[in-house]
This record gives C-alpha cells, sequence and structure tokens, in this order.
C-alpha cells in the first residue's frame, strides 16, 4: 500500500486512518511512495492501493480517475471516520462528476478527506491575517467538486485553535480602513484607533466634569473668605460689654484685601462685589455695636 514518504500530508493522513482500522507495517507492506510515483506503482501492480490528498485536478488524482484499470475505493463506513477522527470529512462524489460524457464515476463515491489549515505562529500581527485570508478568498473562493461558492476559506475549528483576529476578518469583512486606504496606512490607522478609544472613553468624562471643577475652585476661593466672614460676624453677635474695635475692623481690613486680590472669571465678578458687600455691612454692624447703637 502507497501511503506517502515520511512528513508529507498523505502520510500524516493516512497513518491515524489504518491504524484505526488495524492496518500497520506487521501485516501490510507500508510503501513511501506519493502522487505521481504511487501512481504509477499502483498501474504497474507493485502496489495493491494508494493515497491520495487533493483536489480532482492534481495530476495523479486526474490520471488515476481516467485510468480504465483503477478505481476509488468505496467507503462504505464513511459516516464513522469523522466522529472517531475530528480532521476527517466525508465527501461524496456523485457519478459523472470528473466527466459527464465519460461518467467518471460511473457511480457515487463515498470518500473521505481533511481540511487544509493556513497555520502561522502566535502572535502574527492582525494585518497580516487580513491579507492571508485575502488571499486565501481570492484563490480559493469558487465553487470545486466538493466546495460550494463562497465556502472556502472559513474559520471551522479542525485540531488547532482559531485566530480571533480570522474569525473577526471571515465574520465581517476587512475593515472600513482596509477597503479604501492602502494596507500600511489601514494598519497604522487602526492601531491609532485602539489607543486613541480608551483615551476618548477617559477624556470625555473628565472633559465634561472639568467645567465643574472650574466652578468649583473660582467659588472657592470667594467662600473661604466667606467662612471666616461669618465666624467673625456671630462672634461679633455673641459678644457682650466692650468690643475690641481695633482687633475687629484689623480682620475685616484683611478679608476685604484678600477679596480685592481675588482673579476670578469675569462671570464670577458679582459674588466677589458681593463678598465685598457683605464685609461693609460687618464692618457697619462691629461700628453700630460699638458706639451702642
Amino acid at each position: 500500500m502507497a501511503v506517502g514518504s515520511p512528513g508529507s500530508g498523505a502520510r500524516a493522513f493516512a497513518e491515524p486512518l489504518l491504524a484505526a482500522n488495524n492496518i500497520t507495517g506487521f501485516n501490510t507492506r507500508l510503501v513511501p511512495l506519493v502522487n505521481l510515483e504511487a501512481l504509477r506503482a499502483l498501474q504497474n501492480g507493485q502496489v495493491d492501493a494508494a493515497f491520495f490528498i487533493g483536489p480532482v485536478q492534481l495530476p495523479a488524482v486526474w490520471q488515476a480517475s481516467h485510468d480504465p484499470s483503477l478505481k476509488l475505493m468505496r467507503l462504505e463506513r464513511a459516516d464513522a471516520y469523522p466522529r472517531k477522527l475530528p480532521f476527517i470529512t466525508k465527501l461524496t462524489l456523485p457519478a459523472g462528476t470528473i466527466e459527464l460524457a465519460l461518467r467518471i464515476p460511473a457511480q457515487e463515491v463515498r470518500l473521505i478527506g481533511t481540511r487544509a489549515m493556513l497555520v502561522a505562529r502566535d502572535g502574527l500581527p492582525p494585518a497580516i491575517i487580513d491579507l492571508l485570508m485575502e488571499a486565501a478568498r481570492e484563490l480559493h473562493s469558487e465553487q470545486g467538486y466538493f466546495e460550494a461558492d463562497d465556502e472556502f476559506p472559513n474559520t471551522a475549528s479542525v485540531d488547532l485553535p482559531v485566530s480571533t483576529d480570522a474569525n473577526r476578518h471571515h465574520r465581517f469583512g476587512p475593515s472600513l480602513l482596509h477597503r479604501y486606504l492602502p494596507s500600511f496606512v489601514a494598519t497604522y490607522g487602526e492601531r491609532l484607533i485602539i489607543l486613541l478609544v480608551p483615551l476618548l472613553v477617559v477624556l470625555v468624562p473628565m472633559i465634561n466634569f472639568l467645567p465643574q471643577v472650574l466652578r468649583w475652585r473660582a467659588r472657592s476661593r470667594i467662600y473661604r473668605w466667606y467662612g471666616e466672614l461669618t465666624l467673625l460676624e456671630r462672634d461679633v453677635g455673641a459678644r457682650t460689654g466692650t468690643l475690641p474695635i481695633e482687633q475687629l475692623l484689623a480682620d475685616l481690613e484683611r478679608i476685604e484685601e484678600a477679596a480685592a486680590r481675588i482673579r476670578t472669571p469675569a462671570s464670577y465678578a458679582s459674588e466677589a462685589y458681593t463678598l465685598r458687600e457683605h464685609i461693609g455691612l460687618v464692618r457697619r454692624m462691629v461700628l453700630a455695636k460699638a458706639s451702642g447703637r
């Protein structure tokens, strides 16, 4: 049996399949031939069977299918293999699919195959993944003997984890930037967006909160003196007997000088003037109480 050379795709496919059927090198002679070499050995009677993996257009497969002395092996248990080996897919080749006029094959044949996976190292940049997906779509999206139109490429899991970037590209297609801009420009644009979006999430609330902070700072410059002025007013109202006029007037003068030095936006000028008026009211109250009125 021609099972492919060591390291070939045919050998990697055949070994677990043969092992599942208890076919080993102890009970069968396994020959390391592949493609046209395996076909010639099959035609010359050097081997009884051969494994071929590839499309119908593969030279070895095309020639073998047109050789009347050879036939495709029909697998009666084709449904069982995908359940035992997840990388295997059941295939059905209807009669006459390869050649309608020559009726090749003469009857429907149940086959098995495997999906080809495009494998890359972990950490491959998303921009390269997008380009690979687009190239795969251009090469493999057309209808074939076994696949429907636009069936491939897809991101169905076989035996390796599927890239999230490849899955995103398959579901939603290339991004808007990649559709209208050169690849390197679109790549840098996407990176910039990735950086800016989190910043905007933080900056937008901060920008909305900034006016409130500015209002609080402007008013705090004024209201801090209101607190001291209120304490002074309560002290004057609660005192009995002789008032320390000079001390009270000095405190009021200090508060008034500080209020005059306050720098606030024009929209808060009225509040600063109101503070000065209140300082004047407290001064008059102090003088009135000192004169006994």
